[in-house]
């Protein structure tokens, strides 16, 4: 197994696409979530804003202090995306290439393959998380400084916490990448198919319906993947609310939304494990 891991990571890390996908989370969290609303609020938005709106406590969620809930807001959408991609092009593309069976064909067999192949997507993951959270907080101290705000960073627990959080949810969703390449046997359907459910069926049509206040559509919605990980991610609360406006409320506690993420993380690899077995590869 480590002869797999040491493979795959070569592999792995020698892909551009996983580099471009890497440069595109930065530039999206850089120039998207951060500097156009801190340059917005730095430079009087008075009279654009609703009455009452404190705009200081609107830039502080560009400092440190608030790093947690305002990259929690944004990014592990964007992240989950770019994990289903990631788990679609590690294993799709040895069936595009027609690799996939000589590498499972050869010591030390299918499920050790996998099972390589699965830890350095984990600790990929893992990279990429603590990267982009590096580079969130480089931003958010530049941003202090500018502003002479204090630098201090929220607590570390909460920190830790939030860390593993969005390495959980973005785990499951490379886990659902790699099952369905399992199962289309190919890297463009599968692609397609997990950005259409996540992007249209889970993050259009579902909170379309839930809106309408239709009680059996929230109750399927407890049962699904995506909203289960809003739900983990809702539980670290917000920032600032200005009056008249109202965060959005929990689905699930978050004891039960990490309990589902984590199961389907499960079942996704399991899932995966079985097709490789029991399929024929050709």
């Amino acid at each position: 197994m480590i002869e797999s891991i040491r493979a795959e990571w070569l592999k792995t890390t020698r892909r551009p696409a996983v580099w471009i996908l890497l440069g595109i989370l930065i530039g999206v969290l850089v120039f998207l979530v951060y500097v156009p609303g801190w340059w917005f609020f730095a430079h009087g938005p008075e009279g654009l804003l609703p009455a009452g709106t404190d705009v200081q406590q609107l830039k502080a969620e560009y400092y440190p202090q608030l790093m947690v809930p305002h990259f929690l807001s944004t990014m592990p959408g964007l992240m989950g995306a770019a994990c289903l991609a990631l788990g679609v092009l590690s294993l799709g593309s040895d069936y595009g290439w027609g690799t996939l069976h000589t590498i499972t064909s050869l010591p030390p067999g299918r499920l050790a393959s996998l099972s390589g192949r699965l830890a350095v997507l984990a600790a990929l993951v893992l990279a990429l998380d603590l990267l982009l959270w590096a580079v969130a907080g480089a931003v958010a101290l530049t941003f202090a400084g500018i502003d002479a705000a204090s630098p201090a960073g929220p607590p570390l627990q909460q920190l830790i916490a939030a860390i593993a959080t969005t390495w959980l949810v973005c785990s499951m969703w490379c886990a659902l990448g790699v099952v369905l390449a399992a199962a289309f046997r190919q890297p463009v359907v599968p692609l397609a198919v997990g950005l259409l459910y996540m992007l249209v069926i889970e993050g259009l049509v579902f909170n379309l319906l839930g809106s309408m206040g239709g009680e059996g559509v929230r109750d399927l919605e407890k049962l699904l993947p995506g909203p289960n990980a809003g739900a983990l991610v809702q539980a670290f609360g917000h920032g600032y609310v200005p009056a008249g406006f109202q965060a959005p409320n929990a689905l699930v506690a978050a004891w039960q939304a990490a309990a589902a993420v984590a199961a389907y993380l499960l079942l996704f690899c399991a899932g995966t494990a079985y097709l490789l077995r029991r399929r024929d590869l050709t």
